[in-house]
C-alpha cells in the first residue's frame, strides 16, 4: 500500500526561481558569510531536501533530496523523480562547487522519497533510508558503496525492506551506529497494533550479517502504543551510555495539543539486563500546551560535553510558534530530568523550527526556522549561552531568507567552522518539478554559512 502522508509529515513546498529573485539578507554587512552552493531544479539534480548534508574529512558533502532524479515518478504533467543521493565537491582554483548524483532512486522495490539524512562510515560507505518503496512499499534502509577505483558508479544495496505491521513502516529519520556496527533508527508508523497506518511507530535495530553476503536482521526494540508512552517518532536517535534517546511528536501526559492527542515526549530506551530480554522505555518529559513549554518536537536531540540535550519544538512557547529547549540530566540517581525553554520564537524573527540543531565548541546553538521573518521565508539563527549563569540566552538572526526560503533541514557543522543546510524553496505550489513545456520549478538550494 502506498503511504498517504498524514498529519505527521510536513506539506511539501517548491519554488519558481526567477532570474534575479534568488537572494538572502544577512543581518549586517559585518555579519556572517552566506554562500549558495547549488540551486536544485527539481529534476536532474534533485529537489526538496529535507535534511542537511554531512561532510567528510576532505570537505566533500553528502546528502539526499526527497525528489528529482531519473526515477519514473510523475504526478499529472509533473516529472518528480523518486529522490537522489548527491555529493558536493569543494571548488578547486576558484571554480564552483561540483555536484554529482551518486544514486537516483527508481521507486517501487528500489525505494522512493529519502527524507532522512546520511551516515558515513570510516571506509566511505553511506547509509540512509527511504520513507516509501521496498518490497512492501513501507520504506527501506540502504547502503551506498563507493567504487574501488576511479570515478565509476557507486553500488547500492537494500539492507532491509520494512514489512509494515509489527516490523515498522515509513522511516523518516537518519541512522546511527554503535561500536559494533549495528544501525538504529525510528519509523513513524507500524508497531504492535499490526496496522500499517494507524500504529504508533517503532525504534528498530539493524544487525549486520555474521558472514559476507548475508542478510541484515531487523529487530524492533520498542513499539510505541500511543497515549502516555508517546507515538510517531520522527527524529534521529542519540546513543549515550548504552541507552537510546529520542522524541515523539505526539503522546505523553501533557495537556491536549489542538486536535491531536497530547504534545509529544522525550524518551529513553534502556537495553535489557540480560541477553534476550526486552528494552525498557521511559518517558523523561511530556511536552504541554502552555507558555512555559513547547510542543510537537519534530527534531532530534543533540548532546553537549556535559551531558545536556538540546532540541526544538515546532509549536508552543510564549507565542505559539516554537521553542529551543535544554534537557538536563539529574544531579543524582532517582531525581527527574529537567526541561528548560531557552528561547520562544515570536514570528518576527522566525517561526516553526523543524530540523536538528548544531552546537559549537563554545556551546552556541545554531538552527533554522521554516517560516517567520519579514517575508515569512524563515531564517538561520544563533542562540548563545549567557555570560552569567541564569541570565537569558541571546538569540541572533544570522540570515533572513527572502527568497529562497523554508529551510526545513536544520544544520550540520563541516570543515573550518562552516554550517551547511538546505531550503525547500521560496513559493508554495502544488508540486516541484519540470512541466511538459520545459519550465523549471525550483526545488530549493544547498547553502553554507560561516557565523
Amino acid at each position: 500500500m502506498a503511504h498517504k502522508r498524514k498529519y505527521f509529515s510536513l506539506i511539501r513546498f517548491s519554488t519558481l526561481l526567477i532570474a534575479g529573485a534568488l537572494s538572502v539578507a544577512p543581518m549586517a554587512a559585518s555579519g556572517p558569510t552566506f554562500q549558495t552552493l547549488v540551486i536544485l531544479n527539481g529534476v536532474d539534480n534533485g529537489g526538496q531536501p529535507w535534511s542537511a548534508p554531512i561532510s567528510d574529512q576532505a570537505g566533500n558533502l553528502y546528502g539526499t533530496t526527497s525528489e528529482g532524479g531519473n526515477g519514473p515518478r510523475s504526478v499529472g504533467e509533473w516529472t518528480l523523480g523518486c529522490g537522489t543521493v548527491y555529493k558536493l565537491s569543494p571548488p578547486v582554483d576558484g571554480a564552483p562547487w561540483t555536484q554529482t548524483l551518486l544514486y537516483q532512486f527508481q521507486g517501487s522495490a528500489d525505494g522512493t522519497y529519502p527524507v532522512g539524512g546520511l551516515l558515513l562510515d570510516a571506509t566511505g560507505n553511506l547509509y540512509g533510508t527511504t520513507e516509501n518503496g521496498g518490497a512492501d512499499s513501507c520504506g527501506t534502509a540502504f547502503k551506498l558503496t563507493p567504487p574501488t577505483s576511479g570515478s565509476g558508479p557507486w553500488s547500492k544495496d537494500i539492507l532491509y525492506s520494512f514489512a509494515c505491521g509489527s516490523h515498522g513502516a515509513y522511516p523518516e529519520s537518519s541512522l546511527i551506529f554503535d561500536k559494533s556496527g549495528n544501525l538504529y533508527g525510528t519509523a513513524v508508523s507500524g508497531g504492535s497494533c499490526n496496522d500499517n497506518l494507524g500504529c504508533g511507530g517503532v525504534v528498530y535495530e539493524l544487525t549486520p550479517p555474521s558472514t559476507g553476503g548475508g542478510a541484515w536482521t531487523e529487530s524492533v526494540l520498542y513499539a510505541f502504543p500511543g497515549g502516555r508512552e508517546g507515538y510517531v517518532p520522527q527524529s534521529t536517535l542519540v546513543l549515550s551510555g548504552g541507552k537510546l534517546y529520542g522524541t515523539t511528536i505526539f503522546g505523553g501526559t501533557g495537556n491536549t495539543c489542538e486536535e491531536y492527542e497530547n504534545c509529544g515526549t522525550i524518551f529513553e530506551l534502556s537495553p535489557p539486563a540480560s541477553p534476550g530480554g526486552a528494552w525498557t522505555e521511559s518517558v523523561l518529559h511530556s511536552f504541554a500546551v502552555q507558555e512555559t513549554d513547547g510542543n510537537m518536537p519534530r527534531s532530534g536531540l543533540i548532546r553537549d560535553r556535559s551531558g545536556n540535550f538540546y532540541g526544538v519544538t515546532e509549536f508552543g512557547g510564549n507565542y505559539g510558534v516554537g521553542t529551543v529547549y535544554q534537557f538536563t540530566p539529574p544531579a543524582s540517581a532517582g531525581r527527574p530530568w529537567t526541561e528548560s525553554v531557552l528561547y520562544s520564537f515570536d514570528y518576527t524573527e522566525g517561526a516553526d523550527p523543524f530540523g536538528n540543531l548544531a552546537i559549537s565548541a563554545s556551546g552556541s546553538l545554531y538552527g533554522t526556522t521554516q517560516f517567520g521573518g519579514p517575508s515569512d521565508n524563515g531564517n538561520v539563527f544563533q542562540l548563545s549561552p549567557p555570560a552569567v549563569a541564569g541570565d537569558p540566552w541571546v538569540a541572533t538572526s544570522l540570515v533572513i531568507f527572502n527568497p529562497p526560503g523554508y529551510p526545513l533541514a536544520g544544520l550540520t557543522f563541516g570543515a573550518n567552522g562552516w554550517l551547511y543546510g538546505a531550503t525547500l524553496g521560496a513559493e508554495e505550489t502544488d508540486e516541484c518539478a519540470t512541466s511538459s513545456s520545459g519550465q523549471n520549478l525550483g526545488c530549493g538550494i544547498l547553502f553554507r554559512i560561516l557565523p
